[in-house]
């Protein structure tokens, strides 16, 4: 008989809404609480209203791994009194509280409304099990946190893509906030992103700024990418946006930035450090690669005229090796076969340097109508030449 294995214990799949509850709880998608552990993945919590203490996408414990949870916070208010140092943890994906070793990746935070009073992390890392008294290792990596509009209280809270006790572990890696139509928001810190977007509204002006940080906003090592919402130009080239202004703002001497794709305009912008601040200058703006402006080839020439016929070359003389009698049948079908020949050759000829400048040379058998308005060159026994 198989022995069952020390980790076949999951909390995967669930979802839960929570509306209109005033409560200090802590609510979680799934949760595998065993020494063993095991995987919490693919979790939906959903809090439109009401009062929770603390929110997590999913706690799997031990060694285990949690990826895919999501955490929509759409009006609720978190109180942040379930743990003991009085901190919410809104998390996407959780390791911290309940697991050491493992990842949390691919979790997703989305904040529309509602107030939030603690910490913001796509993961989270605790050191402090009863029952694992190791160091913990783990690691939270490409968590995403979208911000979207200006309804949302941050002011208690600060915002990290990964959180947490062990200094081993990997907090920074390909973690992103994406800051969409969002203007003036504060939130505590910021850091642990490796990129971090702004997705500025279309009512952005000259000297906005996007995001208040009132203790210390850490980008060393992060990418910025701006782009602008809307279909109108909001900005003009030399506009300047703080995009953040911090307490105390730790920035790489020289700012790695990417371009993001707007909607139908698009923009330049050079990103610099001006003290704690960080500002974004338009440098260019125009239509974006995916509507081009429009190219016209320039218009062909008109054709040429045709040329002239040359006058017909008079038939050899009667006699000896001359031809045929002159007005005879058989020098009537000579002269003609000649001059069918002739008007052959000196046709191909033409084609030819037709060809060669990019027209076309084509022929037709007598009779035939052109109805493409083709125009006529040259008429022979059973053919027409016309040039299109």
């Amino acid at each position: 008989m198989a022995t069952p294995s020390a980790r076949a214990h999951t909390a995967s799949n669930n979802t839960v809404t929570i509306s209109n509850i005033q409560s200090n709880a802590w609510v979680v998608g799934g949760v595998v609480d065993t020494g063993a552990g095991g995987d919490a993945n693919n979790n939906t919590v959903t809090i439109p209203s009401g009062t929770m203490g603390s929110v997590n996408g999913a706690s799997p414990n031990a060694t285990a791994n949690t990826t895919g949870n999501v955490v929509n916070i759409q009006g609720a208010t978190i109180t942040g009194q379930w743990d003991k140092d009085a901190q919410a943890q809104v998390l996407g994906g959780v390791m911290g509280a309940d697991v050491f070793h493992g990842t949390a990746s691919s979790n997703t935070i989305v904040i529309t409304g509602g107030t939030i009073n603690g910490l913001i992390a796509g993961g989270y890392v605790d050191d402090e099990k009863d029952y694992d008294n190791a160091q913990a290792t783990g690691s939270v990596i490409n968590n995403t946190t979208p911000v979207q509009g200006n309804t949302a209280d941050l002011s208690q809270a600060p915002l990290f893509g990964g959180w947490g006790a062990t200094p081993t572990g990997d907090f920074f890696t390909r973690n992103t906030p994406n800051l969409v139509d969002v203007k003036g928001p504060t939130v505590q810190e910021v850091g642990n992103f490796e990129f971090l977007n702004f997705a500025l509204s279309e009512s952005t002006q000259n000297g906005d700024t996007i995001l208040t940080v009132t203790g210390t906003a850490d980008i060393q090592g992060s990418t910025i990418g701006v782009r602008v919402l809307g279909n109108e130009p909001v900005l003009e080239v030399g506009d300047t946006v703080s995009l953040i202004e911090a307490g105390e703002l730790k920035a790489d001497s020289t700012i790695k930035t990417r371009g993001l794709q707007g909607s139908t305009i698009e923009y330049a912008f050079d990103t610099q450090q001006n003290g704690n601040t960080l500002t974004s200058t338009v440098t260019r703006r125009g239509a974006t690669e995916s509507t081009p402006p429009k190219t016209f080839l320039p218009p062909r020439p008109p054709h040429p005229p045709p040329p002239d016929f040359p006058p017909p070359k008079a038939t050899a003389p009667p006699g000896p090796g001359g031809g045929p009698k002159p007005h005879s049948r058989r020098a009537k079908l000579w002269q003609n076969r000649r001059r069918f020949d002739s008007q052959q050759h000196r046709f191909a000829r033409e084609c030819a340097q037709l060809q060669s400048g990019g027209r076309s040379c084509q022929g037709f058998a007598a009779g035939q109508r052109r109805a493409d308005g083709g125009r006529l060159l040259r008429v022979r026994p059973r053919q027409l030449f016309v040039v299109q």
